[in-house]
């Protein structure tokens, strides 16, 4: 099923200002929007307008889903010339930083959609309400936005209340430690470690840490007995349950013949 001119441009695009809407078709699980890019486009590099276009190419990109499904843009954009004689670059690509960041394979809003979730829920929950939305997203990916944010945003204020615990850079082979301001909910810092040395080291240079939420091993209560040793350890909540669980779980096997 293929529709052109019913729809309006503001009700399906990132931003109508900088796309065209070409069609919108139906077919199979989800939606396929065609786009185009404006005819002109700036040089990043000395910033003069060309619209001399060197050839054209198609982004695909993952967008907010319409009606429950899934939706796929496919955006027509430009390779453009540079006509600055004193301008290294000759030939550049269009890049429309209101859609989307450069080698992105979704838009902006889809991403800010998918971190939200990522935040909210974690991997495989994320995962299930992400595709029950129409936001064809797997876990490994909530789980690397996450890790991306914690990389590029350090800390800048006090922490008082800090929740560490392991996570896998490469699933069972390399694992770090993750760290969360559990006041704002949100990852602060990542080591490339799992450690009580690298959490040591980074409670040292935190000086305002007076909670520390931590699973119940002795691995991050060593670094934290050394590296802040006034701080109030605690027991996060998804640790506590799963202890209860397995407690459970060893009472009702030794109680299987009543």
């Amino acid at each position: 099923m293929r529709m052109a001119n019913t729809w309006k441009d503001s009700e399906l695009l990132p931003d109508p200002t900088a796309l065209t809407l070409r069609s919108v078709e139906r077919g199979g699980p989800g939606w396929l929007v065609e786009t185009a890019g404006p005819d002109s486009a700036v040089c990043p590099d000395c910033g003069v307008l060309s619209r001399v276009r060197h050839s054209s190419y198609f982004r695909h990109l993952s967008d907010l889903p319409i009606q429950g499904a899934a939706v796929k843009i496919k955006m027509r954009v430009g390779r453009w010339r540079c006509r600055n004689a004193g301008c290294e670059r000759q030939i550049f690509c269009q890049r429309l930083a209101s859609v989307t960041r450069e080698r992105a394979q979704e838009t902006n809003r889809f991403g800010e959609i998918a971190q939200l979730l990522a935040y909210a829920l974690g991997g495989r929950p994320g995962e299930r309400l992400a595709r029950r939305m129409g936001l064809p997203v797997s876990d490994d990916t909530l789980l690397r936005r996450i890790k991306f944010v914690g990389q590029k945003r350090p800390a800048a204020r006090p922490i008082p209340v800090v929740g560490v615990d392991d996570f896998a850079w490469r699933r069972g082979n390399r694992y770090g430690t993750i760290l969360l301001d559990l006041e704002k909910g949100k990852v602060v810092d990542l080591l490339p470690e799992r450690s009580s040395r690298s959490f040591e080291q980074w409670l040292r240079q935190h000086s305002d840490v007076s909670v520390i939420s931590r699973d119940r091993q002795g691995l991050y209560a060593e670094g934290a007995r050394r590296g802040a040793p006034a701080a109030k350890q605690v027991a996060d909540r998804f640790h506590l349950v799963q202890n209860l669980i397995q407690a459970v779980e060893r009472d009702l096997a030794q109680q299987r013949h009543h």
